[in-house]
């Protein structure tokens, strides 16, 4: 399957119910950075490529992730620990 860029889709902040950035410090992918190495897995292959993923968003540059990634991607970001206003907006972003 092809890979879709998802790096940009994450280079904006995430609102609040009033439209102002939650974080005005990090962007959506940094957030998600941090969720991602926060995540949980036992699987070494997922582990390093949460890490990847963390450290690519985390810099700004553009994520390429497979459909197959994208449907694990959203798993990650619904179990987190985060807020719904944050998940809810990561989620839209994909």
């Amino acid at each position: 399957m092809e890979a879709q860029n998802a790096g940009t889709m994450f280079d904006k902040p995430i609102l609040d119910l009033n439209g102002n950035p939650i974080d005005k410090e990090r962007t959506a992918g940094q957030i998600l950075a941090e969720i991602l190495v926060r995540g949980y897995s036992s699987d070494e292959e997922e582990i390093l490529q949460m890490q990847e993923w963390a450290e690519t968003l985390n810099s700004g540059k553009e994520l390429k992730i497979k459909a197959s990634e994208k449907a694990r991607l959203r798993e990650i970001i619904v179990r987190s620990e985060v807020t719904v206003l944050v998940k809810a907006a990561l989620l839209k972003m994909l």
